[in-house]
């Protein structure tokens, strides 16, 4: 007897001292893979669980245990009487809203499917409440991606059991599905397969996501189709979504500043466009830019370059490959040959779009200092810094008055040590009172050469910089770095 109950102690010990978390990792993984009667026997290992997580334990005990009996096609009701009770009493207790947790969800939802996916109950009516209950916990939950995986899930089983005979189709059994619901469930879908899609397999034998945007277009245009505009928040939305997938789209952008007699290059992005035509023109910045106008500012200067009035010194054709799946694209393009030192503008165009970008081929810098008196350039090389001497130098300032542009130039020149003071003028300054919302701030610096004796080499003809857009005006004395972008 005393070496029996040795024994029991010992093989009692492991289930004691059993790490709860690698107990429910492992209870948790075979859940996920619908072993749940073995599941459910891990689950009742846990005796005495942490108390956060009591509530989880017996949720799982009683969802497991009418599953696995699901799988038995007994007649035996006794278990599923249980796991009834069970779930019910997870949820009863539970009073405030604030206090439901996923635990309360995941017991409404396993009711739900308790009523309507076991192939002998089908009991929509009962069903409904504890799937809305389930839904509305998920659509306010913090865990996004999480969330709108359930959410889907949830809406597919009631739309269609699990165990759905062939002829069984959506509604036959009366799980008309409330149009709130619906409207959820696809918009959320769309947006799933236009960012996600399918996973596809990949030639080294892994599993990538693709995403699927004619799947989404048909659901974006069902949401139009079967709701009017005000039966659906997501209305506007798939219209805008429609006409994204649909639209012509062309992008180019140059993110360098090259130096003399290097490799050019700039990247392309299309989308449902066949072919892209591409056009090289070589600007004179002080002369092509457009300034001026009173509802816009330097911000989009390149769009402003009339290029009807400049030559074109290259044009050429890119076949795209468009397959017609709404699938964007992007290349990254090199030039073929050297362009000489200046100023360029690459347009691109395709399907009646076009977008362009400025092409800059230089050693030249600037650097702006501003403050609410003066503005004071520094033109150098960009690769040691040394100054240049006797640069011409335009500045361009802008700057709001109620609700229009006010527009600015002035010419300067640079001294022996590359620095070229300019005085805004025009006018008294404003006010301290009136300094936000008419202060005067240079907004672009033009360097511009002359006939001033032999140039350096890489000088350029007209070269335009300007303050990026990542580098904040900021205040009085504050120190703005111009790249070199010509204008």
């Amino acid at each position: 007897m005393i070496r029996l109950l040795a024994l029991l102690v010992v093989l009692t010990l492991p289930l004691r001292a059993a790490d709860f978390a690698a107990l429910k990792t492992q209870a948790e993984q075979l859940y996920g893979e619908q072993s749940y009667a073995k599941a459910h026997e891990l689950y009742a290992q846990a005796a005495e669980p942490p108390a956060d997580e009591k509530r989880w334990i017996a949720m799982r005990l009683a969802d497991t245990l009418w599953r696995s009996q699901a799988a038995t096609k007994t007649a035996d009701t006794t278990k599923f009487e249980e796991a009834q009770r069970g779930l019910e009493a997870v949820i009863r207790e539970v009073t405030r809203e604030e206090d439901r947790d996923r635990a309360w969800a995941e017991a409404q939802e396993s009711l739900g499917d308790f009523f309507w996916s076991r192939q002998n109950a089908r009991n929509w009516g009962e069903a409904l409440p504890h799937y809305r209950a389930a839904l509305d916990w998920w659509a306010g939950a913090r865990e996004v991606d999480l969330a709108r995986e359930r959410y889907l899930v949830m809406i597919w089983n009631m739309a269609r059991p699990p165990e759905a005979r062939p002829h069984e189709s959506y509604g036959n059994m009366g799980n008309w599905l409330p149009l709130e619901l619906l409207d959820d469930a696809l918009y959320g879908y769309a947006q799933w397969m236009e960012r996600y899609g399918r996973f596809v397999a990949r030639e080294n034998g892994g599993w990538q996501n693709e995403p699927d945007y004619n799947k989404a277009l048909e659901l974006y245009r069902r949401i139009v189709r079967d709701f009017k505009k005000g039966e659906t928040r997501y209305y506007d939305n798939a219209q805008q979504q429609i006409a994204e997938i649909t639209g012509t789209r062309v992008g180019v952008n140059v993110s360098n500043v090259f130096l003399p007699e290097s490799q050019v290059q700039f990247s392309v992005n299309w989308r449902n466009a066949k072919k892209i035509e591409f056009a090289l023109h070589p600007v004179s910045l002080p002369r092509n830019v457009q300034t001026g106008g009173e509802d816009d500012s330097l911000n989009d200067w390149v769009q402003r370059i009339d290029l009807e009035k400049t030559e074109t010194i290259k044009r050429w054709t890119k076949q795209t490959g468009d397959t017609g799946v709404h699938k964007p694209g992007s290349e990254t393009i090199r030039y073929e040959g050297a362009l000489a030192p200046g100023a360029y503008v690459i347009e691109a165009r395709a399907g009646g779009e076009k977008a362009r970008d400025l092409v800059l081929v230089s050693d030249a810098a600037v650097v702006l200092k501003t403050s609410g008196q003066q503005a004071l350039t520094y033109v150098c090389n960009a690769l040691d810094g040394s100054p240049r001497k006797n640069a011409m130098v335009r500045i361009i300032e802008c700057w709001r008055v109620g609700n229009k542009w006010r527009w600015q130039e002035q010419d300067g020149k640079t001294n022996a040590d590359g620095i070229a003071t300019f005085f805004p003028h025009g006018g008294p300054r404003p006010a301290a009172g009136a300094r936000a919302r008419e202060r005067r701030r240079p907004r672009g610096v033009c360097l511009e050469r002359r006939s001033l004796g032999p140039p350096p080499r890489s000088a350029l003809e007209n070269l335009r910089l300007h303050r990026p857009s990542g580098v904040s005006a900021g205040g009085d004395g504050a120190l703005e770095k111009i790249h070199g972008e010509a204008l």
